[in-house]
């Protein structure tokens, strides 16, 4: 999005909220008013904050709300006479509801009490199958977020409010950051739990990384949030392996009106979220939400060692000049060479802004159709597959249609991700640029087939993934790294004797990357011991391919320093030299041999380093022997030193090895070895579980699995071997070749043939 568009999308957005929020202008007349306490139903104990709205009996619009105070107690002043629905909620507890007449001069108090709820075992879900379902008949284990419950989390973000559900493991890796997985495989980033937003995958599109501060899900709007536990690969397709996180927000019908919430706290946090909602007529609604936050994010302490592992990670440059505009660095002797280098750090500011619209469409109860879209940024540290990311402007934006009528749904939607001005990598410095889309249809339909009491759901969908990163991502494989996903999908369910359902289910897919098509079945059965009671055992079969980093990755993320200011060494700076044209063999599966390595393009490339920096005239990155010679002096040791290097025959034995972390540094190979196409990650997995209250006061989710993963992608790691060698060897065939020819250059200037000796 340019800054144009984005400015003309704020100020249409801006001047719909004025709009809305223009104050209606009603004759004066007497008012009531209305008291009233919230208290439990078992033992009388008053319930301190529970939410208390009144609407009017025909209108969806609320008229006041409020929360109950330290001793359960409300209160409703200045209320227009006439007709009210008084409704209370409280998390644990059934919502209750009351007709009230509220006459002019008068006032009314009133006791509300609310009962004991198991609506966490029959509050409707679809994230299950994909259709309406209580809880308690869910084939698979779910758990179900109330917007009370979310609400009251007072976090910097609305991910913080799941941290309680069963099975959820929840890493704090900044102020905003929050990294997600379901049944552990914790990651850096991420991305296995798939995370939908009202139907719509909501990870950022290319990079396949879940960064929930970009994601709209606002406290402020957010309905509800189910989790579910397991595979579901047979109805939502690949890469849903262990859960899904599914966040529902607010319609304009059924909560209308304008929110405003401010947060703040220490490191000068500071947030504001507001949402405004309403209706044109009867049958559309409308809706604008949107956020800001910023903070000061943590600092990583040199002094421990976790934080000095990743700092280690960054890039070092030699001068200065090197070091582009913005940058925030650390000037130290890095590389212990007796000069200063300037290693990156990270930066401590942080923002964050999210802007959503909506436009429904609702045709009596049969049919919605619902247009929305948004955009978010932020500024911070993301950790992402090609390693840690500081982003400046790194955008999101989305446009969804969704319509729903009877048993039918469909919905097109696109994710559209923005890397922004000067995002950049931490290990390379390297600048960015990722303005992936992500295309996606689908359709469903769901029909109950009563003469054998079984509910059938069908459907298929498409998914397209077109990732754009100008070669700075993705290399070589620019313009051939689309991938494209094809699904279809059946579940039936089928009441078997009134206490027991089976449900099957199958989906294929194919990908055309790895050009094969995958089988993911389920098999459940769920029986209702008693109404509040149910047992389940399934059987599911998942499958996950290989993300775009998985399969396309080209990016130098790590520049290792080394000395001579030469910038670093860089495995595409290899690649292109000398020494590898010298040592590689010409076809792969040739032998490499590691015996009598010349040691010709070795020195050559620590003499061009110098020749480097000599030329750029950064005379205080030189080795402190040097730092005294005149300029004059340094070019003619170059010039010797390039002479010698053409007479340099000398070779040494060498073992190649992929570096580790032992003792020796490295895992001595014989040679390099043809590593096979990634193949997409199998799981199965076996569960039973329990649903259900005992003793009407206490509910139980019970789950027991085994879960089997075969080709499981795990973090990258080093394939291609080194060839390590010797240094007391080095220095010793370069002595016995180099020492005649610093005799023969010491007739030229004795300083210059102590330096090189040296």
């Amino acid at each position: 999005m340019t800054p144009d568009a984005r400015r003309c999308t704020f100020t249409f957005l801006a001047a719909a909220l004025l709009l809305c929020l223009f104050p209606t202008t009603v004759a004066a007349q007497e008012t009531a008013t209305l008291t009233g306490t919230v208290v439990d139903a078992q033992d009388g104990s008053t319930l301190i904050g529970a939410n208390v709205a009144l609407r009017q009996p025909d209108a969806a619009g609320l008229v006041r709300g409020t929360a109950t105070s330290t001793d359960g107690a409300f209160q409703f002043s200045e209320i227009p006479p006439g007709q009210y629905v008084l409704e209370v909620r409280y998390v644990g507890h059934q919502t209750q509801q009351r007709t009230l007449s509220l006459e002019a001069g008068a006032s009314s108090d009133v006791t509300v009490e609310l009962p004991l709820s198991t609506s966490s075992l029959e509050t409707v879900v679809v994230s299950a199958s994909r259709r309406q379902e209580k809880v308690l008949d869910a084939p698979a284990s779910i758990s179900v977020l109330q917007p009370e419950e979310i609400q009251r989390q007072a976090s910097t973000s609305t991910v913080e409010a799941i941290r309680t559900a069963p099975g959820v493991d929840v890493a704090q890796t900044g102020i905003d950051r929050r990294e997600v997985v379901l049944r552990g495989f914790n990651e850096a980033f991420s991305g296995s739990a798939y995370v939908l937003t009202d139907y719509r995958q909501a990870a950022v599109p290319s990079l396949a990384v879940n960064v929930h501060s970009l994601m709209p899900n606002m406290s402020l709007d957010v309905e509800r949030a189910e989790v579910v536990r397991g595979p579901g690969s047979a109805l939502y397709g690949p890469g849903v392996d262990s859960g899904v996180i599914h966040y529902f927000t607010k319609d304009p019908f059924q909560h209308s009106g304008t929110s405003v919430r401010v947060t703040g706290g220490t490191r000068q946090y500071v947030s504001g979220q507001f949402r405004n909602a309403g209706t044109f007529t009867d049958n559309l609604g409308w809706k604008i939400t949107g956020q800001y936050a910023r903070a000061d994010e943590w600092e990583l302490n040199p002094g421990e060692r976790p934080d000095s592992l990743e700092i280690d990670r960054y890039r070092v440059y030699q001068s200065r000049d090197q070091v582009p505009n913005g940058r925030n660095v650390e000037t130290g002797n890095f590389d212990e060479d007796g000069a200063d280098e300037f290693q990156l750090r990270r930066e401590d500011t942080y923002q964050k802004l999210n802007v959503n619209g909506l436009l429904q469409y609702r045709s009596g109860d049969a049919t919605t159709i619902s247009l929305n879209g948004g955009y978010s940024e932020l500024k911070g540290v993301v950790q992402s597959g090609i390693g840690t990311l500081q982003a400046d402007g790194f955008g999101y934006a989305y446009g969804q249609l969704r319509v729903r009528s009877g048993g039918f749904f469909g919905q097109v939607y696109l994710n559209a991700n923005e890397s922004g001005d000067d995002t950049y990598v931490y290990g390379s410095g390297d600048e960015i640029v990722d303005e992936g889309l992500q295309w996606n249809g689908q359709l469903q339909y769901s029909v109950e087939v009563p003469q054998f009491g079984t509910q059938v759901v069908a459907g298929a969908d498409a998914d397209i993934t077109i990732p754009r990163t100008e070669g700075q991502i993705l290399g070589r494989n620019e313009g051939d790294d689309d991938i494209q996903e094809y699904g279809a999908y059946t579940q039936t369910t089928t009441d078997l004797t009134g206490a027991l359902e089976l449900t099957l289910a199958g989906r294929l897919d194919y990908n055309n990357v790895v050009d094969q098509v995958q089988i993911s079945p389920r098999a459940a059965l769920v029986y209702g011991a008693t109404p509040q009671n149910t047992l389940r055992a399934s059987y599911n079969r998942s499958f996950s391919s290989p993300g775009t980093n998985s399969l396309f990755l080209d990016i130098e993320s790590l520049r290792q320093p080394l000395p001579g200011g030469n910038g670093g060494f860089s495995f595409n700076q290899f690649r292109e030299s000398e020494a590898a044209a010298s040592l590689l063999p010409v076809n792969f599966k040739d032998p490499l041999g590691t015996n009598n390595v010349p040691l010709r393009p070795l020195f050559g490339t620590v003499i061009e380093g110098l020749a480097a920096t000599v030329q750029s005239g950064n005379f205080d990155q030189l080795p402190e022997p040097l730092q005294g010679l005149s300029p004059g002096q340094l070019n003619f040791l170059v010039s010797q030193l390039r002479q010698l290097n053409m007479e340099v025959d000398a070779a040494t034995n060498g073992q190649l090895g992929i570096p580790n972390d032992s003792d020796r540094g490295f895992r001595p190979v014989d040679g390099p070895v043809d590593i096979p196409p990634l193949d997409q990650t199998k799981t199965q997995t076996f569960e039973v579980g329990y649903k259900g209250v005992l003793g009407d006061r206490v509910i139980v989710n019970v789950d027991a699995y085994y879960e089997q993963k075969k080709d499981f992608i795990g973090p990258l790691v080093v394939e291609s071997p080194l060839l390590y060698v010797n240094p007391q060897d080095v220095n010793s065939s370069l002595a016995t070749e180099l020492t005649p020819i610093l005799e023969a250059a010491a007739e030229e200037d004795l300083q210059l043939f102590a330096l090189i000796q040296q």
